[in-house]
């Protein structure tokens, strides 16, 4: 199944616009056996998400936590992980709350990422990322190296851009596709070529704008 485990929703504050319902329907759409709300600091709309999980679409718990040393994506937690720790411990955090803790957009030169910590702390997996079209090479060749696993993520601010990365990996349960995360029994998928890849990335940033100026953010 394709499973898309980097989307924010409007409970990410001022990062989207986009509501619990929509995103659901868009993910479908994309067609997504499963999805992760991953709002940054919050984990109110991805807990309010995953209560909609059906065998249609599986919706695992998550946040994207802010550590001081990078964006990591805690997947499947139900509880807030409190940012500005380093990000060993908010790895360990992550593990003693049974999740599964990966690198967000690791090599990233305009978003906050982990870089080499990917390698030096217990993260289980690293991220490509649908907003990072130029770091995303390195991700990959570095966890080759270190034998990490690799997982896509369309990082999708805006409904649209659901999907644009994303992992092909099995389970019939949100359990299953965690576990199969860990043993490496996954790998990204890109839905669209670089071109529309980008186009994408900029229609969602201009509505975000709009939608933004509508709600006087």
């Amino acid at each position: 199944m394709f499973f898309d485990l980097h989307i924010h929703s409007k409970y990410s504050y001022l990062d989207s616009v986009a509501e619990i319902g929509d995103i659901i329907k868009v993910a479908k759409k994309a067609g997504m056996g499963a999805i992760a709300i991953s709002d940054h600091d919050a984990i109110e709309g991805s807990l309010k998400a995953a209560k909609l999980s059906s065998k249609e679409l599986i919706i695992i718990p998550s946040m994207e936590i802010s550590s001081v040393d990078g964006h990591i994506i805690g997947l499947g937690i139900k509880e807030l992980v409190k940012r500005d720790m380093p990000a060993a411990e908010t790895v360990e955090k992550i593990h003693a709350l049974g999740g599964i803790a990966i690198a967000a957009h690791p090599y990233d030169t305009l978003r906050r990422g982990v870089g080499d910590l990917s390698w030096k702390v217990g993260f289980d997996a690293v991220e490509v990322n649908g907003h990072c079209l130029y770091g995303n090479g390195k991700a990959e060749s570095e966890a080759k190296k270190h034998g990490k696993s690799v997982v896509g993520g369309s990082d999708a601010h805006s409904a649209n851009e659901i999907g644009i990365i994303c992992t092909r990996v099995d389970g019939k349960s949100a359990e299953e596709i965690l576990e199969n995360i860990k043993k490496g029994l996954c790998k990204p998928a890109y839905k669209k070529n670089p071109v529309s890849l980008k186009t994408s990335v900029l229609a969602g940033k201009i509505s975000r704008r709009i939608g933004k100026g509508l709600r006087g953010d």
